[in-house]
């Protein structure tokens, strides 16, 4: 009997060692255990940087301690009034480190594989990211509960009217969630498109999630628009064009000669073509021609295009072009027009 009371206590003695020696060289072990897993992943050509694996410490060190304690508390068999419930604390908090463990191998697996792909493909991937690390949060979420001994299945079938609340809350998730998969089969835009909607909202496009898309104005404001909205509407994708045009009409004065016209026309179609930046007449034609006459000016119609869609060259291509019609037109002794009346005040009879 004195042997077997000797033997427990020993038994005891040991866990509490072990228990104790995890807990003190946990980060020496979770760095093992880190180092294993990158030497798996080098097997499927994953590499795992420094910074990736400190990340990845942190939560394998506290799975470590919290499995050890919990197979420690298990094999001791420890009793006691509250024993249930530190039983199940430690099983909660075992099974969620776990889950942060496999949440954050989803973050960095995800990273590793974007840094090989394309714009397009990088989009794709971060949705399916996003759809991992939202099956890890719900299986997490439910793992616990069902620990506690709750079933989410029967518990939500018992809710009434709280369930049908979830439920539609649930529809609307999955609404957007469609919806955004349609956008981005589509390729409609990707992050980093200028876009303009129907509605007239306006922006480049910064991130797309499960459940919305981030738009930023160009006065830096976000907007957040429900994917199943831009699933239904229109929009316009500037970035997708490979070009941008410039059509302006200046207005000239009546008493503008003719062959003055026509060398103010040649030269600042002259200046397009040979501009840098403009796209040149032997890819799309350039117009520069008189276009109308008006109440009080003869217009002269411009009509080119700039290479790229970046809005600051685009800014800087109109720039330049102003000030050079504003040489060109100077010149060659003409001058702008503006609106004019010509009041005739007749005798009186």
């Amino acid at each position: 009997m004195g042997d077997l009371i000797l033997n427990i206590q020993l038994e005891k003695l040991l866990w509490i060692v072990v228990v104790l020696t995890v807990v003190i060289t946990r980060s020496w072990l979770a760095r093992g255990c880190v180092a294993v897993l990158s030497h798996l992943a080098c097997q499927f050509d994953l590499t795992l940087s420094d910074q990736a694996k400190q990340r990845l410490a942190a939560p394998m060190s506290l799975l470590l301690v919290n499995t050890v304690v919990l197979f420690a508390f298990t094999v001791l068999k420890i009793s006691g009034p509250y024993s249930p419930v530190l039983l199940r604390l430690l099983q909660t908090t075992t099974i969620l480190s776990l889950f942060v463990v496999l949440y954050v191998s989803a973050l960095l697996v995800a990273e590793n594989f974007n840094q090989r792909l394309s714009a397009d493909q990088v989009a794709q991937n971060n949705w399916l990211a996003q759809i991992v690390r939202f099956i890890v949060v719900f299986l997490a979420f439910v793992v616990a509960l069902k620990i506690w001994g709750v079933d989410l299945g029967p518990a939500l079938t018992g809710l009434g009217l709280a369930g049908a609340a979830v439920a539609f809350a649930a529809q609307d998730l999955i609404q957007n969630l469609i919806a955004g998969l349609t956008n981005n089969g589509e390729r409609r835009f990707r992050a980093g498109d200028w876009i303009r909607l129907e509605d007239g909202t306006e922006g480049t496009v910064e991130k797309i999630d499960l459940r919305s898309t981030t738009i930023r104005r160009f006065d830096k404001a976000p907007i957040h628009i429900p994917n199943a909205k831009l699933a239904g509407s229109s929009l316009t994708n500037f970035a997708q064009r490979p070009m941008r045009r410039i059509k302006w009409e200046i207005d000239l004065t009546y008493q503008t000669r003719p062959e003055v016209i026509e060398e103010i026309c040649t030269a600042i179609r002259d200046y397009v073509d040979a501009a840098e930046g403009f796209v040149q007449s032997n890819q799309v034609p350039v117009s520069v021609f008189a276009h109308s006459f008006k109440e009080s000016s003869i217009s002269v119609l411009i009509d080119c295009f700039v290479i790229g869609t970046d809005r600051e060259v685009y800014r800087q291509a109109c720039h330049s072009l102003l000030l050079e019609i504003m040489r060109i037109v100077e010149q060659n002794g003409a001058s702008f027009a503006y609106p004019t009346r010509s009041l005739y005040m007749e005798p009186p009879a």
